[in-house]
């Protein structure tokens, strides 16, 4: 019943008196009880079925993400140490290059440098003649600008 409806009926003194009744329900009978009991069992075990379909599903779910977060870390493991030996590997190498860089200035540094004492007479291309050495390595080896013009007293270093 409408608002209006109400207004009506109590300005007019009418009311629904049905609605004043209490509701009676109607008796059951025992075989539509057994009906509605069966039914009731019945849509109780399938939305348990549903339920624990549901939670298989979402346990499922769950290992299936457990495992694939298993397998990132793994890769992202496996990623850091495969970096880590490379980086080893790397700084193993430029060590190995520092030491034998280090090794080779040791061994020029320890042979004895050949020189030579420029005397009167003597021309860088002589000097390179006996020593079996081009006077142009001999110039460039002392940084003579004018491979011509040499002093006495003069000492070149020989190059190897």
């Amino acid at each position: 019943m409408g608002l209006f409806d109400e207004i009506k009926d109590k300005l007019t003194g009418k009311h629904d008196e049905a609605a004043d009744a209490p509701e009676v329900q109607a008796p059951i009978i025992p075989e539509e009880q057994a009906r509605i009991d069966r039914e009731q069992a019945s849509n109780e075990a399938t939305a348990a079925a549903a339920q624990t379909e549901l939670d298989a599903k979402e346990k499922a779910e769950a290992e299936a993400r457990a495992k694939a977060e298993a397998e990132e870390k793994a890769k992202a493991d496996a990623a850091a140490q495969a970096k880590t030996a490379a980086d080893q590997k790397a700084a193993a190498e430029a060590k190995a290059d520092t030491e034998a860089k280090q090794k080779a200035n040791a061994a020029e540094a320890a042979q004895p440098k050949r020189t030579y004492t420029v005397k009167p007479g003597d021309t860088l291309s002589e000097i390179g003649s006996k020593f079996g050495v081009n006077y142009m390595d001999i110039a460039r080896a002392n940084g003579v600008k004018n491979p011509d013009l040499i002093y006495p007293g003069q000492v070149f270093t020989i190059p190897e």
